[in-house]
This record gives structure tokens, sequence and C-alpha cells, in this order.
């Protein structure tokens, strides 16, 4: 949008004022359970926890500010439909300052003072109400949701090669990557390859990050399902670039120039120029209920693969979990046998896993296998030597009670 014509235009616009009253929405309310997507921030084109200070630029969505906004020459809500009132497209949670500019299709509501110099409404109204969005539970929420998906191990690749950062993923619900903010400082082209309409979750890690001066080529995939989480970074520098998905960065204040976000953003603060694309978030990043298993290390003293009674687990066994979870991970873990030899791989994603204690010290192989536990397994063949294969853990299974025999020394 012509910054000009936005100035010219909210000052013929700005005596214009819609007379119908707001029924306020319950903006917490989804289909979908919030667990899964961006909660009350989703459908907002900006989400800030606290301050913005925008000029010269456009959010062609909906936009919410927790505490100060100051607007100059600045539009909301082009590309919205017509609310005629029954909707809040600008909402602020403390002082609004908004100088030279319209919100086109949907009500200003500020929680403290407003000052508003030539901004026309012309299909909604202004208001002053506190509370219409509980940006303190946005933000737990969020914050929370951002730094579990950062702790998730990608399931897609990532390759760095003359200044192009390739990214292929082939599951077709979602597809996981980590980028470091070196990766991101010095790539001049991103590549991004998946199935077509799986989310994509782009995880950079670090206190700060920058995306400046970047082309991006996309197969499979669009801004509607890429979503940036920079959950642990402080400071965001975007410019210069057209970023294609939402951005997550719930502790950062974003300084974002002279470029363009097509999705929807969420931040602690933000300055600058940007635009504010509107591309309504299809994200669904479900995290299941992880699975549990465990067991111990016996010394079969009897020989018979059983664990009689008196028959002693073994601390300091190296136990080992191999398989594939449902996203297509390898998974690989190493468990120290603790007292009376248990062992316990905590926090698992459905998947199909292996267990096997290795012998150490002058403990031999048992000649038998392992024992199944709760959740079944196998133990058919030679290979299944001191090892329990395809156990199938569903969403919350606990499988316990499997044992890996080990043969004492003779005496």
């Amino acid at each position: 949008m012509n910054p000009l014509s936005l100035v010219r235009r909210a000052g013929r616009l700005a005596s214009i004022s819609a007379q119908r009253r707001l029924s306020v929405e319950t903006l917490e309310a989804r289909d979908v359970p919030a667990a899964y997507d961006l909660g009350a921030a989703v459908d907002f084109n900006a989400f800030f926890f606290h301050h913005m200070n925008a000029f010269t630029s456009d959010a062609e969505g909906r936009v919410a500010v927790g505490d100060h906004a100051t607007l100059t020459s600045y539009g909301i809500g082009d590309k919205l439909p017509n609310s005629d009132g029954t909707r809040d497209d600008l909402i602020v949670g403390g002082d609004l300052d908004y100088t030279y500019g319209q919100v086109f299709n949907g009500n200003v509501v500020h929680g403290g003072a407003g000052n508003l110099n030539s901004v026309g409404i012309p299909n909604g109204e202004e208001r002053q109400e506190a509370d219409v969005v509980d940006f303190a539970g946005a933000q737990a929420d969020l914050a929370g949701k951002s730094a579990l998906w950062g702790a998730e191990a990608p399931n897609g690749t990532t390759k760095f090669k003359y200044g192009n950062l390739n990214l292929r993923g082939t599951n077709a619900q979602l597809d996981i990557f980590t980028i470091t903010p070196v990766q991101l400082t010095h790539a001049r082209s991103i590549n991004l390859i998946v199935p077509t309409n799986a989310t994509v979750l782009i995880n950079v890690p670090g206190s700060s990050a920058s995306v400046q001066n970047l082309g991006f080529n996309l197969r499979g995939s669009d801004s509607a399902h890429i979503l940036w989480n920079f959950f642990e970074a402080t400071d965001l520098n975007v410019s210069g670039v057209g970023l294609p998905g939402s951005v997550l960065a719930p502790a950062a204040a974003l300084a974002f120039n002279n470029g363009q976000i097509s999705g929807t953003v969420i931040a602690d603060s933000m300055s600058g120029n940007g635009q504010f694309n509107l591309s309504p978030s299809q994200i669904r990043i479900e995290i299941p209920k992880f699975a549990e298993l465990s067991g111990a290390v016996f010394l079969d003293d009897s020989h018979n693969n059983v664990r009689d009674p008196g028959e002693a687990g073994f601390e300091g066994a190296d136990v080992y979990l191999t398989g594939t979870d449902s996203l297509g991970r390898n998974i690989n873990r190493y468990f120290l046998s603790t007292t009376d030899g248990v062992f316990d791989f905590g926090h698992l994603w459905p998947g199909t896993y292996a267990v096997k204690v290795v012998p150490s010290q002058k403990y031999a192989d048992s000649l038998e296998n392992g024992i199944i536990g709760t959740v079944g397994g196998a133990t058919v063949g030679t290979s299944a030597v001191n090892r329990v294969f395809h156990i199938s853990l569903a969403a919350g299974d606990d499988g316990i009670d499997y044992l890996l025999p080990l043969v004492p020394p003779q005496q």
C-alpha cells in the first residue's frame, strides 16, 4: 500500500465511525485444541504482548498489542471482510497513539487512553475497554508451546552449501527442522521441500537471530503451514525479506523493516516499518501424550530366563534403546542401570523400539532372550539375546517390566 495514499485516505475518512456496538468474542474458543495451534493469536496478523511502534506501513489482518501502541501512517485490516462493527481489528491493552491511518473493516479498542488523529474507522467504532484479550494468559500459553516445540529433535534434513540452505522433509503431517542463527545469517536462499500441506516447524535456537536479504523457494508448502519458532530469542531482526510463514518469538523484541511477513507474527514487542501480510494459519503441531519404557537388568543365576526370588539386579549395566518414532526419527538412547538394575527411558513418542543390555566387565551375554514387558514385543531369534525388540508404543503407553538377563561369571 502506498503510504501517501494511505495518509490522504485516512484524512478524508477520519470522521467516519460506525454506530454499531461490538458483541465481544471469546478468542480462546477453538474447534482445534489449543495445544495444536497458536492459541489466542491464531486469528491475528500481528500479536505483541507488550509494545508496538510501527509506521508508514500496514497489517492486512487484525492487530493486538498488550500495552502501549504508537502507530503512524498505518493501515489495518484492509484484506479482511467488512465486519459492520462486530469484530475488533485493533486491540490495545494500554494507551494508543495513532496518527494518520485507517482501520478498514472493524473496531478500534484501547484499554488506556486513546489519542487518534486523522484515523478512519469506516466500518467500526472506537471505544475504551480493558481486558478484551487476556494477554498474560496468551503469553504463558504461547511461551510454553514455543519451548515445548523447540525441544523437539528434527525429522527433516538440513544442508548448507554455497549460501543455499536446503530443507527436506518427508513426513506427511509434521516436518521439523533446526536452523542455527549462523546459518540464517549467512544464507542467501532457503529451499524447502515437504509433502503437500504438511506442517513445517523451523526451530531456531539462540538468544539473537537475524533474517535478512533472503530468497525462498517452496515446494509442497506455503506460508499457511510454516512456523518459524525462535524459542530462545530476546532479539530478532527481520529486514529486506519476504518471509513466508508465521513467526513465534514470545520473548523477543522484533525489529522489522523493509520487508513482509506472511502469517501470524507473535513477539514480546515490535518496532519498524515492515508489512504484515494476511495468510491465515493452518499450523497444527500436536505433541502426543508421551509413552514410557522401563525395566531392569538382572543376574540370571539359575539360567532359566526368569527373575527368580533373590536374583539381584545389576547396577551399572549399559542399556540401549533404538527404534523409529511416529515422525520417522531414528531414536538412539543410552541408560546406565541404577539400583537393582533399573532402567527407564522416560518420555518417548509413539513408535517401534528395541531395548538391549551390553554386558560389562566379566559378565556374559545370556543364552536366553530378554523378557517381554507389559505392552508386548518379540524375542525370537539369536539376534534377540539380551534384547527385546518390536516394542510398539502408542501414545500414553506405560511399558514396564522389561527384563534383560546377564549370566554371572563362572566361579
